[in-house]
């Protein structure tokens, strides 16, 4: 590739076009879950969760594939771990963090860790935020989240309603991510998918 067209991409920021290779997984945070979960973005399987269940009945495809096989994910060396955080105070909660994800110690604690992060739904703030439609605030809790990314990383947001979703991938794209709406398949509401960018800095080796 000519130096003036690295140039280019690097200074207009569209290096998600210019990676060719895909994003290997070795971490993947799944919110507000109170099991532990396996999976593999090979097979595009995901056990524990209901993303991993079909969509329909007699319809092999499942949300989480659904979602993923739109872009170019593979495991990193085997299978990845997936990590669940939820701190509801459920009799049988297994989650393998059960703190309060939204918090910033939480946040401050896991900076830039996952390739990929899920938020199906959470309850707490999040519920509350929505409800009352404080889309400012619940903003603030989806831009805060993103802090546990790595660079290149995915992050999701489903069940989202109303004006938010655009409130939403419009706050993303003026933070250094593409963003995609996933089809809604007349069964979930719209999902948010978000990949962060690399900076010149974070610019892998090619």
């Amino acid at each position: 590739m000519p130096l003036s067209t690295l140039s280019n991409f690097l200074v207009t920021g569209q290096l998600s076009e210019l990676l060719k290779g895909p994003l290997l997984v070795s971490k993947v945070l799944i919110l507000c879950h109170n099991e532990k979960v396996t999976g593999s973005f090979n097979t595009m399987e995901l056990n524990n969760h209901w993303w991993g269940s079909p969509l329909l009945e007699n319809n092999p495809k499942t949300f989480f594939g659904h979602i993923f096989q739109n872009y170019n994910v593979k495991d990193k060396k085997g299978a990845p771990i997936f990590k669940t955080v939820d701190n509801s105070k459920y009799t049988q909660n297994d989650a393998d963090y059960k703190e309060d994800v939204f918090d910033d110690k939480f946040i401050n604690a896991h900076l830039n860790e996952y390739e990929v992060i899920m938020v199906p739904d959470c309850g707490g703030n999040w519920f509350e935020y929505d409800q009352q439609k404080k889309y400012e605030d619940l903003l603030d809790l989806c831009l805060n989240l993103t802090k546990m990314l790595t660079p290149g990383g995915i992050i999701t947001f489903s069940k989202i309603h109303d004006e938010f979703p655009l409130m939403l991938e419009n706050k993303l794209k003026s933070s250094n991510f593409t963003v995609k709406y996933l089809p809604q398949g007349n069964i979930f509401t719209k999902t948010v998918v978000a990949q962060k960018m690399y900076s010149v800095a974070e610019t892998p080796k090619m």
